[in-house]
């Protein structure tokens, strides 16, 4: 005789009904009404899925995501090009395979003390064993696009990118960043900054004529550090804003606002 099964949570009934736990309250439900979150995996051989994460509300979501996220340092997600990003799948595992986490069962705690490769897969799709070792985060993001934690992790490596590239003043990858995010006003912020940086670079470079007709006028010479491979430039009469863009010994981009600076200390 089949067993009707009823989930304690929201009440459905099923046949053979499987019962899930909440990785983070422990409380129990079923597939209709928890959130899946991923699959941990072996990426290679093995005997395939090791484990199923699931969440009972947002707020588990939130809490997980939270420790998810302040295990990945702003080191982990480079500002290379605006459009690239590290994949979800290696930032995930960091923070959960790698981490003392009292949630993972006692069989992945061991495999991952043998060194064993195992994977984050963020969707309920059976995948087959010959395509393990090729997962790639396209996949996941075609297999289930809605995945909450997926869209969570993605956003806040985002937000980690546009912040990086703030840093280094390149306002229009930034912008870029928030604008693919949905964030209009942020995007909107990092262009007036960039647009206040172009304005400082020409006023700045009108100075920096200025300042060196008075270093040829004075007779003075200086030596500036690039401070890039610290090479030494000569600054004096035959010295024009053009031969001190570039480094002469590096070829690095000298900022002509940093010149300025050492220039008026110079003169004064």
């Amino acid at each position: 005789m089949l067993l009707m099964g009823k989930c304690p949570n929201c009440g459905k009934k099923q046949l053979l009904l499987e019962t899930l736990d909440c990785i983070v309250c422990e409380k129990e439900g079923c597939n209709n009404c928890f959130r899946f979150l991923f699959r941990i995996i072996e990426k290679r051989g093995g005997s395939g899925e090791l484990d199923k994460w699931f969440v009972c509300s947002d707020k588990c979501l939130d809490k997980l995501a939270k420790e998810i996220e302040n295990q990945i340092s702003p080191s982990d997600v480079p500002a290379d090009t605006w459009d690239q990003i590290p994949p979800i799948h290696f930032l995930t595992e960091k923070a959960i395979l790698n981490a003392n986490n009292s949630r993972l069962l006692g069989k992945i705690v061991e495999k991952i003390k043998k060194g064993e490769e195992l994977h984050i897969y963020f969707s309920e799709v059976f995948v087959p064993s010959s395509f393990l070792s090729a997962i790639g985060e396209k996949e996941d993001k075609v297999s289930i696009p809605a995945n909450p934690l997926w869209n969570r992790l993605f956003r806040y490596t985002s937000m980690l990118k546009a912040r990086h590239f703030e840093i280094l003043r390149e306002y229009e990858n930034a912008a870029k960043v928030y604008k693919a995010l949905g964030m209009y006003e942020e995007a909107g912020k990092a262009r007036d900054r960039r647009d206040e940086i172009r304005v400082k670079k020409t006023e700045v470079s009108v100075n920096l004529d200025a300042l060196l007709e008075q270093i040829k006028n004075g007779g003075i010479t200086a030596v500036y550090r690039c401070p890039h491979c610290g090479g030494k430039l000569k600054i004096g009469k035959n010295t024009s804003v053009e031969t001190l863009k570039v480094c002469e010994h590096c070829g690095s981009e000298i900022q002509t606002m940093d010149l300025a600076g050492f220039l008026k200390t110079v003169l004064s």
